[in-house]
C-alpha cells in the first residue's frame, strides 16, 4: 500500500476547484535563505501575494524589482527549501498545500471504524501467558498454526473452543506484561510447541509517510473516500473559489457563505456514501473475528 502525498493533494484541489490556480515558474535556483526569487514574469505579482512552490513552502511576496521578487521564505510556519531553476511556483492559491495536507491527515485518523488495514504478525510459543502484538492493533483477524506430520496441518485458534483452540484478546494490559498494552493469552496451549503463531488483525489507517508517500493508503475507493473527506473539511472552513472570469469580474471570485455551507454538506454526503461503501468492501473481504 502506496500513494504519493502530491498525488491526493492535487486531487482534493481538483474536487474544490483548486486545481487550475495560477502558476508561473523560477527561472535560478533558490536556496533556502535565499530572500530574492527570479521568475519569468515579475509583473505577475505584487507586494502580498502568496507564492506557494510544489512542497508546500509557502513565500510572502514584499517587493518586486523587473523579474526579481524579494519575499519571507517558510511563511505561516512553513519550512523553507532550497528551490531548483525551472519548479512551477503557484500564485496565492484558494487552499494552501499545508492546509490540504492536514485536512489529509485529519480524515484520515478519522476513518475507523469505516475503515482498516490489515497487519501480519507472528508469536513464537514460550512460557509467557500473554503475548505482544502492535499498540495499533484493534481486533483480530485469524490466528494460525502449523503442525502434525510434516505440519501439513493447519491448527485455527478462536473463540470456538469445540473446532478450534480457544485465544484471549485483551487490549488493556499493563505494559509489564506486554510493552504496547495488547496481546493475546492462549490458554488451551499451542497446537505446536515451537512453530510460529501466525497472527492478522485489523489496525488503524495512519498518515504515516514513507518518503513522499502514504504508507498505509493505496489508490482506488480508499484514495477517493480520503479525498472527499478531506475536501468537506476544506470546504467547511475556508471559501469555495469561483471559476470563471465573469464572477472574477463581479467581484464574486468566492462563493457566497450559504453556498459553500451547501457544497460542503454535498461533498460531505458523497465522502459518507463512498466511506460506507469501502466499509461494506472490507466486511465482506477482511472482517474481524468476531468474539473472543
Amino acid at each position: 500500500m502506496a500513494l504519493a502525498r502530491s498525488t491526493l493533494v492535487y486531487r482534493v484541489r481538483a474536487l474544490l476547484g483548486d486545481d487550475k490556480g495560477w502558476q508561473a515558474w523560477l527561472t535560478a535556483q533558490s536556496l533556502a535563505a535565499d530572500t530574492t526569487i527570479d521568475v519569468n514574469d515579475g509583473t505577475d505579482w505584487a507586494e502580498g501575494d502568496v507564492m506557494e512552490f510544489s512542497d508546500g513552502e509557502l513565500a510572502y511576496v514584499q517587493s518586486i524589482a523587473t523579474n526579481a521578487v524579494t519575499v519571507v521564505r517558510g511563511y505561516l510556519g512553513t519550512t523553507a527549501a532550497t528551490q531548483a531553476s525551472g519548479s512551477m511556483v503557484r500564485k496565492n492559491p484558494v487552499y494552501y498545500y499545508k492546509d490540504v495536507k492536514d485536512a489529509i491527515d485529519l480524515t484520515i485518523q478519522s476513518l475507523w471504524p469505516y475503515a482498516w488495514k490489515v497487519v501480519d504478525d507472528t508469536i513464537t510459543p514460550s512460557t509467557v501467558y500473554w503475548y505482544d502484538v502492535a499498540a495499533t492493533a484493534i481486533d483480530l483477524i485469524s490466528v494460525s498454526q502449523l503442525y502434525g506430520t510434516g505440519d501439513s496441518v493447519l491448527g485455527l485458534y478462536g473463540a470456538d473452543s469445540y473446532t478450534q483452540r480457544p485465544i484471549i484478546w485483551s487490549t488493556n494490559l499493563p505494559t509489564a506484561l506486554v510493552a504496547s498494552g495488547r496481546g493475546i493469552g492462549f490458554p488451551g496451549g499451542f497446537f505446536h510447541s515451537s512453530n510460529t503463531v501466525y497472527v492478522r488483525y485489523r489496525a488503524k489507517l495512519t498518515a504515516d509517510l514513507s518518503g513522499s508517500d502514504y504508507s498505509d493508503l493505496s489508490d482506488g475507493l480508499l484514495a477517493e473516500v480520503v479525498a472527499h473527506g478531506s475536501a468537506a473539511r476544506l470546504l467547511m472552513s475556508k471559501e469555495a473559489p469561483r471559476v470563471t472570469q465573469d464572477d472574477i469580474n463581479q467581484n464574486q471570485e468566492s462563493a457566497p457563505p450559504q453556498a459553500r455551507l451547501t457544497a460542503a454538506q454535498v461533498m460531505y454526503q458523497k465522502f459518507t456514501e463512498l466511506r460506507n461503501q469501502l466499509k461494506d468492501e472490507l466486511m465482506r473481504t477482511i472482517p474481524e473475528m468476531g468474539s473472543v
